[in-house]
């Protein structure tokens, strides 16, 4: 699958699930909810009108696409 992302590219989530907290990223060690060797889950540390309080689930591994996760 091709990779749209520049090489220089600092994958905001990715710094949240290694624990990173700069202007890179909006994910703080508060959010965390939960964290496996699969998934981190964060609650949303800022909020979008309509949209307070929402968790995000993503994996620890980097994925550009969707459609390039494994079943």
């Amino acid at each position: 699958m091709y990779n749209h992302a520049a090489t220089e590219y600092k994958c905001p989530i990715c710094l949240g699930v290694k624990g990173i907290e700069n202007a890179d990223t909006l994910l703080k060690h508060t959010d965390l909810v939960v964290k496996d060797d699969l998934i981190t889950a964060f609650i949303n540390s800022f909020f979008i009108v309509n949209n307070t309080g929402h968790v995000i689930i993503v994996p620890n591994e980097h994925f550009e696409n969707l459609y390039a996760l494994d079943s």
